[in-house]
């Protein structure tokens, strides 16, 4: 099973694509307005680097989202994780979580098609994607960080398709989109969508998500993880 934790993104920038889904979800249409991305080479085995691109329905969440990472590092209890979490971030938000593996990230991959792997699978080989969508409904508190039941957040996952990168300048800004069917739970079909997608680099959370090491194993961060 995916296991995902959530991050929360970014800087605007005036875009020519918009950060947006195409499609309903539950009757909703997520408001999403800034887009950061990570990214990292020689993160597999066979050499392959990770871009994480995270899209949310507030601003300046690059800045937020660093300083709340850096609280973490300070709080050894769920209580303080909590404190940290609302005073860090809107009761209520949205957020899509992006994963690509390419062969470089630091190559300029404009019209690079990428295949949606299913829903229940990680990141197997070379120019593959897949997203998660997370509706949070209320601060999270000391339960969801200790582990316990949390009903704060709820969470859709892609199931297939195809993303195709329109435009990228290695560093700076990610241009593309995703077209691919989200699901939820044990794979009971929500819908389709197209998640469009312009971000730029957020250098400051790359270590603080993907670590130090230049071979690093790709994960992701954020408050909250569902298995």
């Amino acid at each position: 099973m995916r296991s995902t934790i959530h991050l929360l993104s970014l800087l605007a920038v005036t875009a020519c694509t918009p950060n947006a889904i195409k499609g309903e979800i539950e009757g909703e249409k997520p408001q999403l307005v800034d887009a950061i991305f990570i990214d990292r080479d020689d993160v597999y085995g066979e050499g392959d680097g990770i871009i994480q691109i995270y899209m949310t329905s507030y601003p300046d969440a690059c800045e937020t989202l660093t300083g709340y990472l850096e609280d973490l590092e300070d709080e050894d209890d769920p209580d303080g994780a909590a404190d940290s979490f609302r005073e860090r971030f809107p009761e209520e938000m949205w957020l899509v979580e992006l994963g690509l593996r390419v062969d470089d990230p630091d190559a300029d991959l404009k019209d690079t098609e990428l295949d949606g792997v299913d829903w229940d699978e990680w990141l197997e080989e070379e120019d593959e994607a897949y997203g998660v969508v997370l509706q949070y409904t209320d601060h999270l508190d000391e339960d969801c960080f200790a582990g316990g039941e949390c009903d704060a957040v709820e969470t859709w996952v892609t199931d297939g398709g195809e993303m195709v990168i329109k435009r990228h300048e290695p560093g700076e800004r990610l241009i593309g989109e995703f077209e691919t069917t989200l699901v939820e739970g044990e794979g009971d079909e929500e819908g389709e969508i197209t998640i469009l997608f312009d971000a730029v680099q957020c250098e400051d959370l790359e270590d603080l998500i993907l670590g130090e090491s230049e071979a690093s194993t790709p994960t992701t961060a954020g408050p909250v993880t569902t298995d």
